[in-house]
């Protein structure tokens, strides 16, 4: 539920919340389709954690894509 996955992030336990964010992004992919505009939000939500964790390579990568969706 992405109401827990926020209270991760916000709680600062950015790990459990990029695991959260990972299990959401695969999952939105299988129900909606790689191209389709959530999984640009999905992959949004995951770079926000990795950047919050230092991951920033990671982060931009995930970011790039959620531009081009």
């Amino acid at each position: 539920n992405l109401e827990l996955f926020i209270l991760s992030y916000l709680q600062g336990r950015h790990a459990d919340a990029e695991v959260q964010y990972r299990t959401e992004l695969e999952a939105t992919k299988r129900a909606q389709g790689e191209e389709h505009p959530d999984v640009g939000v999905s992959l949004n939500h995951l770079a926000t954690s990795l950047q919050a964790q230092g991951k920033h390579e990671e982060a931009e990568k995930c970011a790039k894509q959620a531009v081009y969706i």
